[in-house]
């Protein structure tokens, strides 16, 4: 079983180069990119609690974005967030416009978007458009200040092969 390690970063909207460079920087395979926005204490939404919470209802009032670089398949970026059905369709005609190209794989109140992108698409592209999906998915006011989380996956060592 291999192991995750996590490198942290802290970027702004108006400066998403090292977020950027990390991206560029990651092989195929070799890990993902979470990112989640920050709010205002004031801003945060209650908890779920009781069975509501396990069964129904909203889980991600503030999204949460992914981007997995592939080896063999597709790159994939996603955005959890509980803005309702039909998330692909209603970012038309906004700042978050999905980029020709990219492929809907899954629409979910629950799971959220994911899309499969096409080769060679630039991190830059795929942290942008995250960011301005995440800002048009949720009625929560968006600081512009971001967490990045880089999972790494330990590879193996050669004595245990």
């Amino acid at each position: 079983m291999t192991r995750r390690l996590v490198r942290q970063l802290q970027v702004s909207e108006r400066d998403l180069s090292a977020a950027v460079g990390t991206m560029r920087a990651l092989r195929p395979a070799a890990g993902w990119v979470v990112l989640r926005p920050g709010i205002r204490p004031e801003d945060e939404p209650p908890a779920a609690s009781g069975l509501l919470g396990l069964l129904g209802g909203a889980t991600h009032w503030v999204p949460v974005c992914t981007w997995v670089p592939a080896e063999r398949a597709a790159d994939e970026a996603g955005v959890q967030h509980a803005s309702g059905t039909k998330a692909a369709r209603r970012l038309a005609d906004t700042p978050a416009t999905v980029p020709a190209g990219w492929v809907l794989r899954q629409d979910h109140p629950r799971r959220g978007l994911v899309f499969d992108l096409p080769d060679g698409t630039d991190p830059e592209v795929v942290l942008r458009w995250l960011v301005a999906a995440a800002h048009q998915l949720t009625r929560i006011p968006l600081t512009g200040d971001w967490l990045v989380d880089v999972h790494l996956r330990r590879q193996p060592s050669a004595a245990r092969r």
